[in-house]
């Protein structure tokens, strides 16, 4: 079954008397969870938030929230000399990056 992954706001707005408005808010971050498996074991994640605001006629407002930090570890490197111990470090690279 075929999921989509990312980043979903849906807002439902409301107009009151004396220009209010009220905005229905829901958020959703889904990911593709690390798995070393095959693509019919994977995994994902789904984080939500639902709110409602009350603003007025021209007024900003400002949404926060579901923050996320990943780190993601990758290693490239001269196959069979990268992975001898101790000498393998000096033919391979170890990267990370925060995401």
């Amino acid at each position: 079954e075929r999921k989509d992954v990312g980043v979903t706001l849906k807002v439902v707005p409301h107009i009151g008397e004396g220009g209010t408005v009220r905005l229905e808010v829901e958020q959703e971050v889904s990911a593709v969870q690390d798995s070393r498996g095959q693509a019919a074991d994977l995994v994902t994640s789904k984080r939500a938030i639902k709110t409602a605001v009350l603003a007025e006629h021209g007024q900003t407002v400002v949404l926060g929230g579901l923050v996320s930090d990943d780190t993601s570890l990758s290693r490239q490197g001269i196959p069979g000399l990268s992975s001898i111990p101790y000498v393998g470090r000096l033919f391979r690279s170890d990267n990370r990056s925060n995401v």
